[in-house]
């Protein structure tokens, strides 16, 4: 997984290299805003740091939509259960069992 990974990642540099892809914009988080934001920051501290946290937020919430989207229907769920047991009962399980009396003697 994380080569197919690596390769999505070195294809999208590479496209960017060319020109043909907009780098991504950078990842403003409270920590690196003065540093990304420049003189905009030291202007207007207060509007920087709304407009910080509204790109978290919407960093965020694009997360939690993408998660609801992957996230299994009730009935593929089920599906997904009865084929895990189904795997699990059609491997062979040996076991003894021992039935002991008396335990006087250690």
């Amino acid at each position: 997984m994380s080569r197919r990974r690596a390769e999505i990642e070195k294809d999208k540099q590479n496209r960017i290299r060319l020109g043909l892809q907009e780098p991504d914009a950078p990842k403003i988080t409270l920590n690196n805003m003065l540093r990304i934001l420049g003189e905009e920051a030291v202007i207007d501290p207060s509007k920087a740091e709304k407009q910080v946290k509204k790109q978290i937020q919407e960093r965020y919430d694009k997360h939690l939509k993408a998660n609801d989207s992957r996230k299994l229907t009730k009935e593929l769920k089920a599906e997904k259960t009865r084929k895990r047991w189904e795997k699990d009962a059609a491997q062979e399980v040996r076991m003894a069992v021992f039935r002991i009396d008396y335990m006087n003697d250690p």
